[in-house]
């Protein structure tokens, strides 16, 4: 059954995001910490940089098929800045508890919700965005890859959920290019991270005894059994999902997904806060 189990995981995160327009971080990581709570966030965090990697990769290729391609001056140094963001997060994680981690995770579903009610609609025009490329854009192109990358290797987040508010923030960029700019920095981004853990050393895999398989694909802190599964989810529900997303309703989408967000920081920040007490009280 954990096998399914992890290959629903996949279905939900090629469903939610093709109908959110995420990278599906969101879902992997919180639903790999409800499957295998006892596995360390940075097993839980490479998987989920590797299947937003692969994601990212796919879309970045159908779009330069479809003839859009990303402003080298702008892509450049957002993936070197999203890299170095990554490797420092990642970093950051091995000083930090597990259940620090699973708050930061929390915390930031909490503010990226702040951010879409807040949110208004109507961004930078086309025209507009043309102008912006003459101009000097060089630091804040490095802030958004930086803090991009730095909340992606603290959390495993990536994708829309972390560069699509950052984009607009910072750079004013149209939604119609936020998708090839996010996708693309993200690849970057996720890249390093999955390198960096695959360098790291194989943590403790005793909750694998009863499914040695997945002991086998373990290299470093990166399982690929997982990934791989998710993946195949992925691709299986994103068909179906594309053909609901067209009928559905912007706005309607835009409010799921922020009941979405809100039902999983408060499973994590709650629930946790509420378990840890009664543990206390019993002790």
């Amino acid at each position: 059954m954990l096998y399914f189990y992890v290959l629903l995981i996949g279905l939900l995160v090629g469903f939610i995001s093709i109908i959110f327009g995420i990278g599906g971080g969101v879902i992997a990581v919180s639903a790999l910490y409800q499957l295998f709570p006892d596995l360390p966030p940075q097993i839980i965090i490479a998987c989920s940089l590797g299947m937003i990697c692969l994601n990212s990769l796919t879309n970045v290729y159908f779009f330069i098929r479809s003839g859009k391609r990303p402003h080298l001056r702008i892509i450049i140094p957002i993936g070197l800045s999203v890299s170095a963001g990554v490797l420092v997060g990642g970093f950051i994680t091995e000083l930090l508890s597990q259940v620090m981690v699973k708050k930061l995770f929390g915390v930031l579903l909490v503010l990226i919700v702040a951010k879409l009610l807040f949110q208004k609609s109507g961004h930078g025009e086309e025209t507009e965005w043309e102008e912006k490329l003459r101009q000097p854009l060089l630091f804040k192109c490095l802030l958004t890859g930086f803090s991009g990358g730095l909340l992606s290797g603290l959390t495993g987040l990536g994708g829309g959920a972390i560069m699509v508010p950052l984009f607009i923030t910072l750079l004013s960029m149209p939604f119609k290019w936020i998708s090839l700019y996010s996708n693309s920095a993200m690849f970057f981004g996720t890249g390093t991270g999955v390198i960096y853990y695959l360098l790291k050393k194989t943590p403790a895999l005793s909750h694998f005894d009863a499914f040695p398989i997945f002991k086998n694909f373990q290299f470093g802190a990166v399982n690929f059994l997982i990934i791989a599964l998710i993946v195949l989810g992925s691709n299986i529900s994103s068909r179906l999902a594309i053909k609901i997303h067209h009928r559905m309703d912007p706005v309607l989408i835009k409010w799921l997904y922020v009941a979405l967000l809100i039902f999983i920081a408060i499973k994590i920040l709650a629930f946790s806060s509420i378990f840890s007490f009664i543990g206390v009280l019993l002790t």
